[in-house]
């Protein structure tokens, strides 16, 4: 079938057809392997097919047109429009099959694009170093394309999709733009877009000139594999930075709201223990007037809402007698050993965003288990210079636990979750402190340690 096709477009025109054929398919599949999982639009596979033999054929005619500009001075200009062409069908391509942003696509299709680039360009230099000429033959061991053997064209498939396979394991998880996040997506169509324009018409053009000199043709390979490993790595740094901006924005906002909720929890607590005092002098003088029965439930009611837990700090005396509350509303035992008298360097707000939010995850952890389960423990102590708080709680199901202080969160939507812990460790670092989540076994547990500030 392939010689048949050579003796029909010529043997002179065979090298860069299928040259445009082997881009499109390795192309193709770079693209697709970085959309794998997004949604799909209704028979996708049908459209798949179709769409891969439409380009097939598409990538064949532009190889033949490319070969008619071949010595003249269309040559540049006619070989760019062919392969932003071929390109641009790509893009498409996805258009048709998935359904999602566009700014989404423009990414994909930049980062798959990028891809193959690099392997086609990885592939050839390997070969220059068995001291093969790549413009030759697609061997790695013969430099005669006559010298050919079936196998060969197996291996080149095999190593470009691994090294493609490569470049999507390693850059597919950060190629994900927050859906609600537009000027990210900006970015990163504006980015895609000039940086693909931009490599593809460097390599067009750089290929008419790498059979000059084997030096240049090394290098150019180089140029072009570090320059696509560069658009990666700026677009992954859009979506680091992004995500870091949105996080601190999200925590801010958090933490502004966490203030005013922490007032109100401050005057409602102030007005229980205030009425838990009253009641407690009055039940001191009728307590002759009340059967024991029922002065038994009266003392029992007291004690229910007079969870007054004393640590040092006025603050976390407020934060965590709340929380105390809620653990005996859920039948959860809670023990509490804290000397925070150094906790001073933190502000109000802070302390009950951090205590909050670790006491607020323990007990939600702990509603869903058995009552022999429900069960929190936390210490608050100073070690040599540095205070140590650590608390820990069962757990039923799966937490894993990302580089030892955040968590992937259970919920469906995982961008805008999971804030608790990244509150508790933000406000931690600005205090060079340190945090460390462990889950194993069914019990989580939480280990902080801050170095107490010198106030002299």
């Amino acid at each position: 079938m392939i010689e048949w096709i050579v003796n029909v477009i010529g043997s002179e025109n065979a090298y860069e057809v299928f040259s445009f054929v082997l881009t499109f398919i390795f192309s193709f599949i770079a693209v697709f392997a970085f959309t794998f999982g997004k949604r799909r639009r209704k028979l996708f596979f049908l459209r798949v097919v179709l769409c891969f033999i439409a380009g097939i054929f598409l990538a064949f005619g532009l190889g033949m047109l490319n070969t008619l500009g071949a010595g003249n001075a269309f040559a540049i200009p006619l070989r760019l429009f062919c392969y932003y062409n071929l390109y641009s069908s790509l893009f498409g391509i996805i258009l048709l099959c998935y359904n999602e942003s566009v700014a989404e696509f423009v990414l994909l299709w930049c980062c798959g694009i990028c891809a193959h680039h690099i392997a086609n360009k990885t592939y050839p230099l390997i070969q220059n170093i068995f001291g093969i000429n790549d413009t030759q033959t697609i061997s790695l061991f013969h430099k005669e394309t006559a010298e050919l053997q079936g196998w060969e064209f197996l291996l080149y498939f095999i190593i470009i999709i691994a090294i493609m396979a490569l470049i999507v394991f390693l850059f597919r998880k950060t190629a994900k733009p927050f859906s609600d996040d537009k000027p990210t997506r900006r970015k990163v169509a504006i980015v895609g877009i000039v940086f693909t324009v931009i490599i593809n018409g460097f390599i067009c053009v750089s290929r008419l000139f790498e059979k000059e000199s084997f030096a240049l043709s090394v290098i150019l390979k180089v140029f072009v594999s570090t320059f696509c490993i560069l658009i990666l790595a700026i677009v992954s740094g859009i979506f680091e930075i992004s995500k870091k901006d949105q996080d601190y924005l999200v925590i801010k906002e958090i933490l502004h709201q966490e203030k005013a909720q922490f007032e109100n929890l401050k005057t409602n607590m102030e007005a229980i223990n205030t009425k838990v005092h009253d009641l407690k002098k009055i039940l001191n003088k009728v307590e002759d007037k009340i059967n024991e029965q029922d002065m038994k439930e009266l003392k029992e009611a007291l004690i229910f809402y007079d969870s007054t837990i004393k640590t040092g700090n006025d603050v976390l005396d407020i934060v965590l007698s709340e929380k105390s509350l809620q653990c005996r509303q859920n039948n959860i035992k809670f023990t509490c050993m804290a000397g925070a008298q150094k906790l001073t360097m933190m502000t109000p707000t802070q302390i009950y965003s951090v205590f909050g939010n670790i006491m607020d995850n323990a007990i939600r952890a702990s509603k869903m288990l058995e009552k022999e389960k429900r069960f929190i423990s936390l210490t608050i102590s100073e070690s040599n210079g540095v205070i140590l708080i650590e608390e820990s709680n069962f757990y039923s199901g799966d937490i894993r636990v990302i580089n030892e202080n955040s968590i992937e969160t259970s919920k469906r939507n995982k961008s805008k979750h999971g804030y608790g812990i990244k509150s508790i460790t933000y406000i931690i670092d600005k205090y060079h402190g340190t945090t460390s989540l462990s889950a194993k076994d069914g019990l989580f547990s939480i280990k902080i340690s801050i170095p107490i500030v010198n106030e002299n």
